[in-house]
């Protein structure tokens, strides 16, 4: 799916808060990208095996698969009201994000609800390609290109004192991955979490790190 001119230009000349001069030009830094939701080219068959959980009343955060990191179906899981799917029911509850410009980093992403620890925030998508700026490593030797092809989660930023993380999940026998909330974040807090080393993100602008004052 393209992104439409005037959503692109969201995207490109997002929302700015005080402070930040409207004479920057912030695409000549980051050129346009098409939005996709699912990522583009095979995804790598995950090593774990569908197991039935061990739950006995209800589905719970202690489900032995949520603690492996896989998503249970209806096949490993018979309860209706199961706390396990979070990658099933995430286009209906996904949090909703904003685009908007820092004052250190070019575009962030910002929540507009109360997003609770443990929440899939957004899945890390784009291309399954070579290493470049926008890479996220997620096994050895496979990595998802958001360079031209991604989601708003290619606009989370990185901090040394993050509020999420990138985690690795099972989903339908496929390995998947998803930027989860590290704790609670409150509306109108910025999406953010630590790229790391292997993400071959070098630079860091983070506030922890650059101790500028807003």
């Amino acid at each position: 799916m393209r992104l439409k001119q005037e959503t692109l230009d969201t995207f490109l000349n997002p929302v700015e808060p005080e402070g930040v001069s409207r004479g920057y030009r912030f695409k000549k830094h980051c050129a346009g990208f098409e939005f996709i939701e699912r990522n583009i080219g095979a995804l790598q068959t995950s090593k774990w095996k569908k197991r039935k959980c061990q739950c006995t009343t209800e589905c719970s955060s202690r489900c032995s698969n949520r603690l492996r990191r896989i998503e249970c179906d209806e096949s490993t899981c018979a309860f209706a009201q199961c706390q396990n799917r979070p990658w099933s029911s995430y286009a209906v509850r996904s949090p909703h994000l904003e685009v908007r410009r820092t004052l250190r980093m070019g575009r962030g992403v910002f929540a507009l609800v109360k997003i609770l620890k443990g929440d899939l925030i957004r899945e890390f998508v784009g291309e399954k390609y070579s290493p470049c700026l926008y890479t996220m490593k997620y096994r050895v030797k496979h990595y998802i290109d958001a360079q031209e092809f991604g989601n708003k989660s290619r606009l989370f930023n990185h901090s040394c004192e993050p509020n999420s993380r990138a985690e690795e999940w099972t989903v339908a026998g496929n390995y998947r991955v998803g930027i989860v909330a590290g704790r609670d974040i409150q509306a109108g807090e910025e999406i953010t979490f630590d790229y790391g080393s292997e993400y071959y993100f070098n630079e860091c602008m983070c506030s922890v790190c650059c101790k500028v004052s807003n």
